[in-house]
């Protein structure tokens, strides 16, 4: 073959490669234009078509993931991350994506992965920071998510979401005096926050600040009165007080908001037994085994409203039921009136 003939073969496979990029690259152009319309089922026929014309095109795989992502297909878009990644190893936005995608369906590990290797090319993304603070938290790695949020928090002193989610770390490592700071840095940011309110409340109730953890409960109910999560756990607390009667008050506006609140079933009736009402406590057993026929609690609690009206048998198989359930309470107290 001449030099001649050479050359014309090799203006030809470039005019031919050019002519293949332009054609993909016009499908790619219209599938960011129908995305950015919600026209997804249009947007995936683009991309697949740039794909065909042009296999190696990462961006295309990326987009095409993010497509899929939100017709629900994880799997599908995990599928064109790794593809998008296998062509450009160094595409952070696809790890994120891919992270991401993991992250929804409970591969915390996975998105951790992913995460770790966006650090690695971006060591100051505070967004990734934020994410892998909470693949750990979900991986149960809390000094591990206390630390990413922390870094995460340098450059952003106002982020109302990273002072919660450290602040929700803090309390799983026991640290209430540090989860109190934040949840209190939150309230400065937004006032008017019952959420804020209600988790520094039980902040300061693990921390034994009873009188004060009310006084949460308390503003988180004036700021959001049909907010039965508050209305519960300041009924807890005036329980750890032995105030019985005020407790049932919350406990009763809590199961009038939310009817299928299990614990405040429990709560109430243990206030009950304590007030010597075992016919209430009784008939709030049975309201909570209605929702969880085994929640060990509840029957060990009617257990306790049957042995004082006086049905033993009943009392004994309950609590004999519980013990089996892992409920330590309960198998003391068959051993002692049952044996």
């Amino acid at each position: 073959m001449n030099t001649k003939i050479k050359t014309s073969l090799i203006v030809l496979a470039i005019l031919v490669y050019s002519c293949t990029g332009q054609i993909s690259d016009k499908y790619y152009n219209n599938g960011i234009a129908k995305y950015a319309l919600g026209d997804y089922n249009g947007a995936l026929k683009e991309y697949t078509s740039a794909i065909k014309y042009n296999s190696d095109y990462a961006e295309a795989f990326y987009n095409r993931g993010l497509v899929k992502g939100a017709l629900g297909d994880s799997m599908g878009a995990i599928s064109d991350y790794n593809k998008a990644i296998k062509i450009k190893p160094g595409f952070s936005d696809a790890y994120i994506a891919r992270g991401n995608a993991r992250s929804s369906f409970g591969d915390f590990q996975g998105a951790l992965s992913d995460y770790n290797k966006v650090t690695e090319l971006n060591t100051d993304n505070t967004m990734i920071l934020f994410k892998r603070g909470i693949a750990k938290s979900r991986l149960h790695d809390y000094k591990g998510a206390i630390s990413d949020f922390s870094k995460a928090l340098e450059n952003n002193t106002s982020n109302e979401i990273l002072y919660n989610e450290r602040g929700t770390a803090r309390i799983k490592t026991g640290d209430f005096s540090g989860a109190i700071d934040d949840f209190s840095r939150v309230i400065e940011i937004n006032p008017n926050d019952p959420e804020a309110y209600l988790r520094r409340g039980k902040a300061k109730e693990n921390h034994s600040e009873f009188t004060e953890a009310i006084k949460d409960y308390d503003k988180a109910i004036e700021i959001s009165p049909e907010n039965a999560a508050a209305c519960s756990d300041r009924g807890a607390v005036k329980i750890k007080l032995s105030d019985f009667s005020n407790a049932l008050l919350d406990l009763n506006k809590a199961l009038e908001i939310n009817p299928n609140d299990l614990n405040s079933y429990n709560l109430s009736a243990f206030c009950k037994k304590e007030l010597h009402d075992y016919m209430g406590a009784l008939k709030d057993s049975e309201s909570a085994l209605g929702i969880d026929p085994e929640n060990s609690e509840a029957i060990y609690n009617r257990a306790i409203a049957e042995y004082n009206l006086g049905n033993t048998n009943g009392a004994c198989a309950d609590w004999k039921k519980a013990s089996e359930l892992g409920n330590e309470k309960a198998m003391e107290a068959y051993n002692k009136f049952c044996r």
